[in-house]
């Protein structure tokens, strides 16, 4: 695959060329993939995620929204394209705080139980409960989080995740603020750039720390919520 730098560890596939191309230089990535659009080795809907992808990492939400919409949305994608590209559109959601956050995500968790991808269904399940959070009701996220915990294998990275969304949730609503996150952009688990299964453990947090919450937990109970899905060990 000319014009791509090597990956490390010598010579890749075409994807992994173009995910390390993403994660050392995002603007040659996006110059890369519009360039050679028309002849790359895998279907439309990949290309346009991994742009989304390096359009965020390059510190273009707009534009990488664009792409990821796209992605979800073309005809006939097969699943094992779809899946990537409703994560990626998920994430942006939650990223750029759209209204429909929440849904988008419920969407994107439906698509990963159906597929009977336990990695990803719970990652999706995990950024629902932070758009709950952020839009609908504090206490009602962190119940869906809190489920979440409790149901994820010991000593995992997904747990680490989600413990430490569930700190920083319960800190939020302990002080009436909005939640701390760290500022470095972390790639969404289940995308091309993060493997579901091995999320980074900043990840949630990045996300908590970027909108407001809506914070219910002085005057009211939480609502329902629906319970995860069983992952299995």
């Amino acid at each position: 695959m000319t014009g791509l730098p090597p990956a490390p560890r010598g010579p890749a596939d075409p994807l992994e060329q173009i995910r390390h191309t993403i994660l050392a230089d995002p603007q040659h990535a996006v110059a890369y993939l519009n360039a050679h659009a028309g002849t790359l080795p895998w279907p439309a809907a990949v290309t346009h995620t991994l742009l989304a992808e390096a359009h965020l990492l390059d510190g273009n939400p707009e534009r990488a929204l664009g792409h990821a919409v796209h992605a979800a949305s073309l005809p006939g994608t097969a699943l094992a394209q779809a899946l990537p590209a409703c994560a990626v559109l998920a994430d942006l959601n939650c990223w750029t705080g759209q209204d429909d956050a929440a849904e988008v995500c419920s969407m994107y968790r439906d698509l990963a139980g159906d597929a009977d991808d336990p990695a990803r269904l719970v990652c999706a399940q995990a950024l629902h409960a932070v758009a709950v959070f952020q839009h609908q009701a504090c206490l009602r996220g962190r119940a869906a989080l809190d489920d979440l915990v409790r149901a994820a294998p010991a000593g995992s990275a997904v747990l680490v995740m989600l413990r430490h969304a569930q700190t920083a949730m319960a800190d939020s609503c302990r002080t009436g603020t909005d939640p701390a996150g760290p500022s470095a952009w972390t790639p969404v688990p289940g995308g091309y750039l993060c493997p579901a299964g091995q999320p980074q453990p900043d990840y949630l947090t990045s996300r908590l720390g970027r909108h407001h919450a809506t914070h219910i937990c002085r005057d009211e109970r939480p609502g329902p919520h629906t319970a995860p899905r069983e992952v299995p060990r």
